[in-house]
C-alpha cells in the first residue's frame, strides 16, 4: 500500500537504461534495446507522449549536423548519448517554433508531479480501504453476515454519493485495518490515515448538523438526503471510535444518532412519518442504534439514564437473524431498570415467574435456528457448527442474564449452574484455533461467563486470555471496557455469590460505564 505507484517505478527503470549507457526506445512491453541484452526493462511509462508533427527524432535525417572544425573530445559514450539526445529534442523545438523548455515542461513526470501521484495514490488507498470495509469490517458489525446484508446494499452505495460519509466509512475501515494489523511502522502510519480521515468527515458533520438543526435547506437539497447522510455518517463514526483502543467517543456520535432519531422522525407524526416510509438507509440506521443501546444499557446504571431499550423500540426494524434475542436482552434490562425504580420510591417490587423468561429465551433459541437454517446451503460444515454453537451460547447466556436480572435470590440455581457448565463448553469450542465469521458474536456470551466466574482464579485467566485473543482478532477494542469490569469485580474481597448488577451499579461512578457489544 505504501510503495511507489507503477507510475514513479517506471520513471525510475527509465533512468537505470540510462545508467546502462543504453538509450530507452521506449517500447511496450519492454525496451528492445535492454531485451537485446538481456537487462529486466517494463518498457516506457503510461503517461503518453505528444511529440510535434515534425520529423521523428530516429533516422539519419534528424541527427545534428557535427562541426569538423572543432576537434572531436574523448568523451564516454554516456556523454555522447546524452549530447545526441539534446541535439534531438532542439530540432524538435525548432520544427514548431517552440523553445526547448515549453516541450518538456508538457510532459508529465511521475517522480515529480505530485497531484498525479497523489491523485493516484489516493484513489487506489480509497479502493484498498473500501474493499477491506466490504470484506472484513461489515461482517464484524452483524450477527450473521449476508452478501445483501445492508452494510452493503444501503451504506456502500450511499458512501459513493456523499464525501461525509464516504470518509467516515475510510476511516472505520483503516481503524480496524490498524488495530488487526501487526504492529509496526505501516499499522502506524494507518492509524495516522484513520484519525486524519475521521477529522475532515466530523468537520464536515458538524457543519451538516448545525444546519439541520437550525432548519436550514437550500433549494437544490433534498432534506431526507441530507438527513440520511447524517445519521449514516455519525453512526459510521461511533462505530469507528468502537475499534480504537480506550477510546469511549463512541458515545458521542451515539447520542448525536439519538438525538435526530428522535426530533427529526419521532417527534412527528408516526403515521406520516414512520422509519420505513422513510428510506430504507433511516430503517437500518434507527435498527443499528436501537441495537447499541441494547448493550449498551447493560453496563449503564445512572439514575437519570433515559431508557432508550424502550424508546427505540420499532418492531418493524428489529426483525431478522437473532433480533428475537435482542429482544429478550431489551426486555430483560428494561425490566431490571424498572423493578430498581421502584425500589429506590419505596414501592413494593412484585415476584417473577422466571419460566417466563426461560419460555422467552427458548423462543428466540428456536426464532434464531429457523432465521439461520439458509447457512446451511452456502456454508462449509465447520461454518455450520460454529453458527449452531453461537446460537446456544447466547440462549444460555440469556439464561444466565435473567437470572442475575430478575431472580428474587442472587444463588445459582439448577437451572443457572447447568447454563453455565454448557455455555463453558459453547465457549471453549468457538474460542479454540483461528478466528471465524462468528468470532464477534462471543462477547456477550464470553461476558456473561465471566460475572459467574467469581472466586475460581483458573477460570478468570481462561476468561481473560479468551477475551484478549477475540479483541486481537475481531478490532473490536469496545469491549476492552467489559474485560476491565471483570477484573475489578474478580478483584473484590468477601463478596461471594454478589451479584454484578449490583456491583456495576453501587461502582458505576467509579468505575464509569462499560460497553459489551
Amino acid at each position: 500500500m505504501f510503495a511507489l505507484t507503477p507510475c514513479r517505478r517506471i520513471a525510475i527503470w527509465q533512468s537505470k537504461c540510462t545508467k546502462r549507457r543504453i538509450k530507452c526506445d521506449r517500447s511496450i512491453p519492454s525496451c528492445r534495446k535492454c531485451t537485446i541484452r538481456g537487462f529486466q526493462c517494463p518498457g516506457y511509462n503510461r503517461i503518453q507522449l505528444k511529440w510535434t508533427h515534425g520529423r521523428s527524432s530516429r533516422g539519419s535525417k534528424s541527427k545534428a549536423p557535427r562541426n569538423h572544425d572543432q576537434p572531436l573530445l574523448a568523451a564516454s559514450k554516456h556523454e555522447r548519448d546524452s549530447s545526441i539526445t539534446e541535439s534531438r529534442l532542439e530540432d524538435d523545438c525548432q520544427l514548431t517554433g517552440r523553445s526547448q523548455p515549453d516541450s518538456i515542461s508538457s510532459i508529465e513526470d511521475p517522480a515529480t508531479d505530485h497531484c498525479l501521484v497523489d491523485g493516484y495514490t489516493w484513489t487506489t488507498l480509497s479502493d484498498t480501504l473500501l474493499i477491506h470495509f466490504s470484506c472484513h469490517v461489515a461482517p464484524r458489525l452483524t450477527w450473521v453476515d449476508r452478501p445483501d446484508h445492508p452494510w452493503r446494499t444501503v451504506i456502500s452505495p450511499l458512501a459513493s454519493q456523499n464525501n461525509c460519509l464516504r470518509l467516515s466509512v475510510l476511516s472505520l475501515a483503516a481503524a480496524h485495518l490498524a488495530v488487526t494489523s501487526p504492529t509496526g511502522s505501516a499499522s502506524d502510519n494507518v492509524q495516522v490515515l484513520s484519525r486524519r480521515l475521521r477529522d475532515s468527515s466530523v468537520h464536515i458533520l458538524n457543519r451538516k448538523i448545525g444546519l439541520e438543526l437550525a432548519g436550514y435547506s437550500s433549494a437544490t437539497e433534498n432534506p431526507l438526503h441530507n438527513l440520511i447522510e447524517i445519521m449514516a455518517t455519525a453512526l459510521v463514526l461511533c462505530y469507528g471510535e468502537m475499534m480504537i483502543p480506550n477510546s469511549t467517543d463512541w458515545g458521542i456520535h451515539l447520542y448525536a444518532c439519538r438525538t435526530l432519531i428522535r426530533r427529526s422522525i419521532w417527534s412527528t407524526q408516526p403515521e406520516k412519518h414512520s422509519p420505513r416510509k422513510h428510506s430504507d438507509a433511516i430503517d437500518f440506521v434507527v435498527k443499528e442504534v436501537a441495537d447499541i443501546e441494547v448493550f449498551r444499557n447493560m453496563g449503564a446504571f445512572a439514575s437519570d439514564q433515559i431508557f432508550i431499550a424502550n424508546t427505540l423500540h420499532p418492531e418493524t426494524t428489529l426483525d431478522g437473524y437473532f433480533k428475537t434475542f435482542m429482544g429478550v436482552f431489551r426486555e430483560i434490562t428494561s425490566e431490571e431498570r424498572r423493578r430498581q425504580h421502584l425500589r429506590r420510591i419505596g414501592q413494593r417490587v412484585p415476584t417473577i415467574d422466571m419460566a417466563i423468561w426461560l419460555t422467552k429465551a427458548s423462543d428466540a433459541y428456536t426464532r434464531a435456528y429457523s432465521d439461520t437454517a439458509w447457512l446451511s446451503t452456502i456454508h462449509e460444515d465447520d461454518s455450520r457448527r460454529y453458527m449452531e454453537a453461537t446460537i446456544r451460547a447466547v440462549y444460555h447466556a440469556v439464561c444466565i442474564y435473567s437470572h442475575q436480572a430478575l431472580a428474587s435470590d442472587f444463588g445459582n440455581g439448577a437451572q443457572i449452574e447447568r447454563s453455565v457448565s454448557l455455555l463453558e463448553l459453547e465457549i471453549e469450542f468457538l474460542t479454540t484455533g483461528s478466528a471465524h465469521m462468528f468470532s464477534h458474536d462471543i462477547f456477550v456470551p464470553l461476558f456473561i461467563l465471566g460475572t459467574e466466574c467469581w472466586g475460581n482464579q483458573t477460570k478468570q485467566d481462561q476468561i481473560e486470555w479468551q477475551f484478549r485473543k477475540l479483541l486481537s482478532s475481531t478490532g473490536i477494542w469496545c469491549n476492552s471496557t467489559a474485560l476491565q469490569f471483570l477484573r475489578g469485580f474478580w478483584a473484590t474481597s468477601g463478596l461471594q455469590y454478589v451479584n454484578w448488577i449490583q456491583y456495576a451499579r453501587e461502582n458505576e461512578q467509579h468505575n464509569g460505564p462499560f460497553l459489551v457489544f
